[in-house]
């Protein structure tokens, strides 16, 4: 047997006796809170670059006409 169908067999095993355990609830709830964190990221990520790139562009300007 390969080491990669052990590793396989073990993965499938050790999941599929932790299916029982997780609740559909508990599985809404993580899903929620992983897209919730996902769509904080995502939006901060986006103003943090429109913010430096606007701080950029105002730079650039100051140094062209001395404001």
């Amino acid at each position: 047997m390969l080491l990669n169908e052990r590793q396989a067999g073990f993965c499938g095993g050790t999941l599929s006796g932790l299916i029982p355990l997780v609740s559909t609830g508990e599985l809404v709830h993580t899903l929620i809170l992983a897209g919730t964190g996902a769509t904080v990221s995502f939006f901060i990520s986006y103003f943090l670059k429109r913010m430096l790139r606007q701080a950029q562009h105002d730079e650039a300007r100051e140094r062209r006409w001395g404001d």
